[in-house]
C-alpha cells in the first residue's frame, strides 16, 4: 500500500539546528551546581520535603547525562506552506503566530506558536537575516508585537549552559 505524502513545499531558507543549545561546562560551573544541589538537598531533607530532593537528584542526574549526550543537528526549512523541523511538518494554517527575537550575539532565535496546545517552538536563527526571514513570514502569518524578549526557558538554558 503506498504511504499519501503530504505537500510540504518548496525551501524558501534551510539551515541546520541543534537538538538543544547548551555549552561547554568549566569544572566550576560543576561545582557551583553541586553545591547549590547538595544544599537544597539537605534543606529537602530538614523540612521533610522528600519529593523535592528526588526531583533535585533527578536533575542532577539529566545534567550529568546529558554531558555525556552528542546532540543531534536537525535540518529546519521554511517552505511556501509551512515549516518543517527534521521530518516533522508543520502547515501554516497550524501555526497561530510567530515571533524573532535578534539580539546578537546571546539571543537570536525564530519564535512559532502552534494552534494546538504545546510550548513554543523555538528556532535559533544561527547566521540567518532576521529581516528577510521575517518578511517572508508575514505573507502567511500573524506576527506576534507583544513578544520582544526570548523565552524565559530559553534564557535559562542560555545562562545555565544547559
Amino acid at each position: 500500500m503506498a504511504e499519501d505524502k503530504i505537500y510540504i513545499g518548496k525551501a524558501i531558507f534551510s539551515w541546520q539546528i541543534k537538538e538543544y543549545e547548551g555549552g561547554k561546562k568549566s569544572n566550576r560551573w560543576f561545582l557551583i551546581i553541586g553545591l547549590i544541589c547538595f544544599a537544597l538537598i539537605i534543606l529537602a531533607i530538614f523540612t521533610a520535603n522528600f519529593l523535592f530532593a528526588i526531583i533535585i537528584l533527578l536533575f542532577v542526574f539529566v545534567v550529568v547525562l546529558r554531558e555525556f549526550y552528542i546532540p543531534e543537528y536537525f535540518t529546519f526549512k521554511i517552505t511556501d506552506s509551512g515549516i518543517v523541523i527534521g521530518s516533522k511538518f508543520y502547515s501554516f494554517k497550524d501555526i497561530k503566530n510567530f515571533f524573532v527575537v535578534y539580539e546578537p550575539p546571546d539571543s537570536k532565535y525564530l519564535y512559532f506558536r502552534l494552534k494546538s496546545v504545546s510550548p513554543l517552538l523555538s528556532i535559533n536563527l544561527d547566521d540567518q537575516n532576521p529581516i528577510k526571514v521575517r518578511e517572508y513570514l508575514l505573507q502567511y502569518l500573524e506576527e506576534d508585537l507583544d513578544r520582544e524578549e526570548e523565552a524565559f526557558a530559553d534564557t535559562i538554558n542560555r545562562l545555565l549552559k544547559l
